[in-house]
């Protein structure tokens, strides 16, 4: 097999990849890669920086005990603030709850379409066939 280099303006390159990385507004923080070339000509990628975009919205004040303040400022990462931790845990909350939901909606519709067709599994089976496809992904992950 020949491989075939094509040269190309690199330049030309890194300003499109500069672009396609440049995050549409959202409404979280977006880790942004920032690309350059080299006097040797081969193309690197900057450091990660992250760019936020500018926060309109505000979220009622949370009244609490200050017990759970005190705990919450104890779990505190270095250089993190109560307001970065509380928006980190909101949306933590909110993808978990969107989860959930999606969970609750797909059993509904097996519910449905069981009783529609009247085509249910015993629970041995299912556990059975689970077991199987573990065991085979285990043996997968094991071989050299």
């Amino acid at each position: 097999m020949i491989n075939v280099l094509r040269l190309v303006d690199l330049s030309d390159i890194t300003r499109r990849l500069n672009r396609l990385s440049d995050p549409v507004s959202t409404a979280q923080p977006q880790l942004r890669y920032q690309f350059f070339t080299a006097n040797d000509g081969k193309m690197y990628r900057k450091s990660d920086t992250w760019r936020s975009v500018m926060k309109t919205a505000t979220i009622p004040a949370l009244r609490v005990e200050p017990d759970l303040r005190r705990a919450a400022e104890e779990v505190l990462n270095e250089n993190e603030s109560l307001s970065s931790f509380m928006e980190a845990s909101l949306r933590a909350s909110i993808a978990q709850r969107k989860l959930q939901r999606e969970f609750i909606a797909r059993g509904l519709a097996a519910r449905n379409e069981a009783r529609e067709t009247g085509e249910y599994y015993e629970a041995v089976d299912v556990h059975a066939e689970l077991e199987g496809m573990l065991q085979t992904a285990k043996r997968a992950r094991n071989k050299p």
